[in-house]
């Protein structure tokens, strides 16, 4: 089975080598774009795996623990859940939301669904750069040497404390 959680990417080449015992499961927020996402897929796999489109709010980590919980066992799994900043709005105003679904959704999936995979299966984050040390203060880049997710979230979690008190800076 191939899950996908997060907004659509293009998984015809894949999907087009499974078979019809094989699941495609495209996740998204919007109704309308995994609909679409869902239906595009399907056509390009014809006769290959069944194509399912879900709403799922990557958000939310109960709703991607009870999917993972549903689906079992499974061979791949793509992450690329992603969140839009207005430019028009302070970024701090959007710092709860974006970290939700940028962070929080990314490290639910791999909590939910690491677990899940079979023998030799493959869990992908897609993520922007930004999500790399690259874009780090490189006087920060120490903190992130061989830490736990736990510990990158115990980081996100105090910096958004910082955005909200007025301290965070940079």
């Amino acid at each position: 089975r191939l899950a996908q959680a997060g907004e659509h990417i293009r998984n015809e080449g894949l999907a087009a080598r499974l078979t019809p015992a094989d699941l495609v499961l495209l996740t998204g927020r919007d109704p309308d774009r995994v609909a679409l996402a869902a239906d595009e897929v399907a056509r390009a796999t014809a006769g290959g795996a069944r194509v399912v489109g879900r709403v799922l709010d990557v958000g939310d980590a109960a709703a991607i623990g009870a999917l993972a919980a549903e689906l079992g066992p499974v061979d791949v799994v793509v992450s690329n859940a992603a969140a839009r900043l207005d430019p028009a709005v302070s970024q701090a105003a959007q710092a709860d939301a974006f970290v939700a679904v940028a962070n929080g959704g990314t490290h639910a999936v791999l909590r939910a669904f690491a677990p899940a995979l079979r023998p030799g299966g493959r869990l992908v984050v897609v993520a922007s750069s930004l999500g790399t040390l690259g874009h780090l203060d490189p006087r920060l880049r120490h903190r992130f040497d061989g830490v736990t997710l736990d510990e990158v979230e115990k980081a996100v979690a105090d910096w958004l404390d910082a955005v909200h008190d007025g301290s965070a800076t940079g």
